[in-house]
């Protein structure tokens, strides 16, 4: 930057000697010297870009532990197969029912029967009967049976008057229901009940009541009530060995 200033300086310089020398009767003024010029102050280099503190180095990143593997569930125990189910024994096929054996045969009816058997006499007709006196007795009844021999019944039992009613399930014939109260009455009688149809079932069978509660049912073949000629009011006895146990 000073080159340009001292170059002129010296050609001005150069100029006045010039002109003395060619004899010039005054001399030239020459003007002032430039000032000198004031160097530039040098610019301060720019501040050095503070560096930027490194940055300090991570740390390695700890690794995490590597997970440990869950212990494995204890396994349910295999189920154990159920054993196979023991079919059920095959129905026993029942034995086909075998018909009763017949009944013994009873005497026929007179009016002076041996004691062997009771009896139960109604006007001046006397049979001599089987009892049926407990529950079991009275369900079977002469169910089964193939005949009742002529002049013989059974008679039934029971702990009071009541209003009672019978059927026919497996009978082989029809009989004749005479009822008696406590007091020895015949208070109704129910002729030639029939055996069931072919076929028909408990429920369809028909039930046989009397008009009034008793207590003794007396069953003896069809038509032998009738053909004593007697009549539902008539008083029954019985003897031999239930004489008098029951009141009759």
């Amino acid at each position: 930057m000073r080159f340009p200033f001292i170059a002129l300086a010296g050609f001005l310089l150069l100029m006045a000697t010039a002109c003395t020398t060619s004899g010039l009767a005054e001399p030239i003024s020459l003007p002032a010297p430039l000032p000198t010029v004031t160097s530039i102050p040098t610019a301060s280099p720019l501040p050095t870009a503070t560096e930027l503190p490194v940055v300090a180095e991570l740390s390695p990143v700890t690794e995490l532990p590597t997970a440990t593997m869950e212990t494995p569930a204890t396994p349910l125990p295999t189920a154990t197969p159920l054993a196979t189910a023991v079919p059920p024994p095959a129905a026993t096929e029942l034995p086909t029912a075998q018909a009763a054996p017949p009944a013994p045969v009873l005497p026929v009816a007179s009016p002076t029967p041996d004691g062997s058997l009771p009896t139960v006499t109604i006007g001046a007709t006397t049979w001599p009967v089987e009892l049926a006196i407990t529950p079991v007795e009275r369900s079977q009844g002469l169910s089964g049976r193939e005949v009742l021999p002529k002049g013989t019944g059974m008679l039934f039992i029971f702990e009071g008057d009541q209003h009672l009613a019978f059927w026919m399930p497996d009978m082989n014939f029809p009989l004749d229901m005479v009822w008696i109260d406590s007091g020895c009455q015949v208070v109704d009688a129910t002729l030639n009940a029939p055996v069931p149809e072919p076929g028909q079932g408990l429920a369809d069978l028909p039930r046989f009541s009397p008009q009034a509660p008793a207590r003794f049912v007396l069953e003896i073949n069809a038509g032998e009530f009738e053909a004593a000629g007697l009549t539902p009011g008539e008083q029954a006895a019985f003897g031999n060995s239930i004489a008098g146990e029951y009141g009759c």
